[in-house]
């Protein structure tokens, strides 16, 4: 753009351009008015004449820098004292030519332009720079952080802003010791020796400690530094600090509500095993008083079931997960527990073969209870005259799929087991397990008892299958 109010004189100079190798677009404006509006465009360069009948070139100057700060100003006039041309430079023009003596304008151009690309990407830098520092500002306001550097050589700590203000210091303690006048009593040494540690191992320091912001006011500061070094020689700590006072406040309401929760937990298991106690005693009672052999089977049936649900129970208190337990260990302890009640005389052996599996209570329940069902039917009916004998309890896990085998060496079922009359208390309630786990169920009676149960560890749609009964 050329501000001239001769027309000749723009037509020698944008020939001499033209002539150099240019080929520019060019618009002449020789008004305030016009210079505005024009400015709107884009310009690579800007000529100015000095003296104009409405318009001079300082004036335009002023009106052009106003708008941009770096874009390449030229000052040409016939006239311009030596005086005049360093005001111009002082007050941002970039240099000044005379009209008579263009030899300089198309080199003087060129440099300009050069110039110009340089400080327009040193401006998008400044730029990038500036937004990135907004935005780790606003960054560090959200984290409540603040950045901080020492340097070995004279002992100076840098702060910013940011972390000013989180530790509330006056001018006076913009300091190393200020600061460390702040730290609590009991946190000085963790803080000296963790530094200590990260000098002599040249690693990044990580602590957490408490500071008086205010007399009687105590905040968390989480640190992190990286000591930087120079010839095996520390030059700078550069770290952050960050009130993690909110955090550690919360971290104690979780803390203290989650001690108060197992309080609880562990008054209501003593309770519960306090009153499943009395309830087995209750029963205990019953049937020593009882001379019905069928009521006494009953309220031994009832007892074990109380001790079953104790015993899941303690399980549970003692998992870290309250939905599934140990079905191995479940496992291994009922067929103790029933071995101790029924096996009086120990004639008969047990093998006990389980895998690990983690089951859900409402898996690992009813498979417990008909492993002893038939566990609790071997004992009375395969070695009821007294014979030593041997019981092979297996559990695998294949996949998503649980195996329950039991086995024995007695006499096989007799004749009250048969298949037409399969009703009876023990396999009514094997019927019922074996629809909750939704499983399959299968058991014979020839020579010695072998009856299988499978199950998915997962729930799936198959329903019970019996599918072989035969007695001896």
């Amino acid at each position: 753009m050329m501000i001239e109010d001769s027309e000749d004189d723009h037509d020698l100079i944008l020939r001499r351009i033209k002539k150099e190798g240019y080929d520019p677009y060019c618009k002449r404006v020789e008004t305030k008015d016009g210079l505005e509006k024009a400015l709107n465009g884009q310009w690579d360069i800007v000529l100015s004449d000095q003296h104009m009948p409405s318009f001079d070139g300082f004036s335009a100057l002023k009106v052009v820098r106003e708008k941009d700060p770096i874009i390449p100003f030229l000052l040409i006039s016939g006239n311009v004292t030596e005086q005049l041309a360093i005001s111009a430079l002082k007050q941002g023009a970039n240099d000044y030519l005379f009209k008579d003596n263009l030899q300089r304008l198309v080199p003087v151009i060129s440099r300009e332009l050069q110039d110009f690309e340089i400080r327009k990407k040193q401006k998008e830098a400044d730029e990038l720079i500036r937004r990135n520092e907004y935005k780790l500002k606003q960054a560090h306001q959200l984290a409540r952080s603040g950045h901080w550097e020492y340097c070995f050589a004279n002992k100076a700590i840098t702060l910013s802003d940011e972390l000013v203000d989180i530790l509330g210091l006056r001018e006076n303690q913009l300091h190393p010791r200020g600061i460390f006048q702040l730290i609590h009593p009991g946190d000085r040494g963790s803080v000296f020796k963790a530094l200590k540690m990260a000098l002599e191992n040249r690693n990044t320091t990580e602590l957490t400690f408490r500071v008086f912001k205010k007399p009687n006011t105590v905040q968390h500061i989480f640190c992190r530094g990286k000591i930087i070094f120079d010839d095996n020689k520390p030059v700078f700590i550069q770290g952050i600090f960050q009130d993690v006072t909110r955090q550690y406040k919360s971290k104690m309401l979780i803390e203290k509500s989650l001690k108060e929760n197992r309080l609880l937990l562990a008054e209501m298991h003593h309770r519960v095993k306090n009153n499943l106690a009395t309830i087995s005693s209750l029963l205990e009672l019953q049937k020593m008083s009882s001379n019905n052999p069928d009521t006494q089977e009953a309220l031994s049936r009832n007892t074990y079931f109380i001790y079953n649900l104790a015993l899941v129970q303690e399980m549970l208190y003692k998992s870290s997960d309250f939905s599934s337990i140990s079905f191995g260990l479940y496992l291994k302890k009922l067929v103790k527990m029933s071995d101790s009640l029924h096996n009086m005389n120990k004639r008969v052996n047990i093998d006990l073969h389980v895998d690990e599996a983690e089951l859900s209570i409402s898996k690992a329940l009813p498979a417990a209870l008909i492993t002893n069902e038939l566990l609790i039917k071997s004992f009375k009916h395969a070695f009821k005259d007294g014979r030593p004998g041997k019981i092979i309890i297996s559990m695998k896990r294949s996949n998503d799929k649980i195996r329950i085998g039991v086995e024995d060496n007695g006499r096989g079922f007799s004749r009250e087991l048969d298949s037409s009359n399969n009703s009876t208390y023990g396999f009514t309630l094997i019927d019922i397990l074996v629809t909750q786990l939704k499983g399959s169920f299968s058991i014979s009676g020839n020579e010695g008892m072998k009856a299988n149960l499978e199950f998915d560890i997962k729930s799936n749609n198959k329903g019970m299958n019996i599918n072989s009964l035969s007695c001896n």
